[in-house]
């Protein structure tokens, strides 16, 4: 094998291991970490970083989204962030708990808390919102008192459903949005870490073509 076979190998090698570690077991479910979006496959559901919205108002991401904007949204940020064509929306309650559920392995009712695994709750934090000690991101608030803030929380060993009095203009941490997620074989769809090592393997395939002739 010449010089450029063995890099073109490597590169392959490298790639293969990128492809899968994104890929995680969480509970008997599988999470697919992709940098700025988790997608739960059970749900098949893309959950946005929460990180990525901190400091946004839950008003502002909707409106970016360019979703109705709930009743009781007054402030807004204007800094469009979003693509409107992207199919990103505020969570619901429902879709909150069962990424809950699927991730701690325990059933989660709409307006409860429990106490969890610490070092799951830790791993979600890691993942879902940069490594923050705690998380509360608001979502659709599904109930007759617009004004009212719904949302969950993580922290250290334990989560929360509940509703938070006040507006739901602004969360402590970000907003939970999401959007639709088709069915994934980790097997068969390249990573982006691959697709970029193989477009690097290229070059050197050529090389050692055109030497060879």
């Amino acid at each position: 094998m010449n010089k450029y076979a063995k890099l073109v190998s490597g590169l392959l090698m490298c790639a293969s291991v990128t492809a899968q570690a994104a890929i995680l077991n969480v509970s008997g479910h599988t999470f697919d970490d992709r940098g700025t979006s988790v997608v739960d496959q059970s749900a098949h559901l893309e959950w946005m970083d929460f990180s990525a919205t901190m400091t946004r108002s839950t008003c502002s991401m909707v409106q970016d989204a360019g979703a109705a904007v709930p009743a009781g949204c007054t402030q807004f940020d204007g800094l469009n962030l979003i693509d409107d064509a992207a199919g990103w929306r505020l969570a619901t309650r429902a879709e909150a708990a069962q990424l809950l559920g699927d991730w701690f392995d325990v059933p989660v009712g709409l307006t409860t808390s429990g106490e969890v695994n610490s070092a799951l709750s830790l791993q979600f934090l890691n993942v879902f919102a940069d490594g923050a000690s705690y998380v509360r991101p608001n979502f659709v608030p599904d109930t007759s008192n617009p004004a009212q803030a719904v949302g969950f929380s993580v922290a250290n060993g334990s989560y929360n459903m509940n509703f938070y009095n006040g507006g739901i203009d602004w969360a402590s941490f970000g907003s939970a949005m999401v959007r639709d997620a088709a069915p994934v074989n980790a097997g068969t769809v390249p990573e982006p870490g691959s697709l970029a090592l193989l477009a690097l393997a290229l070059p050197a395939l050529l090389i050692a073509r055109r030497r060879r002739g």
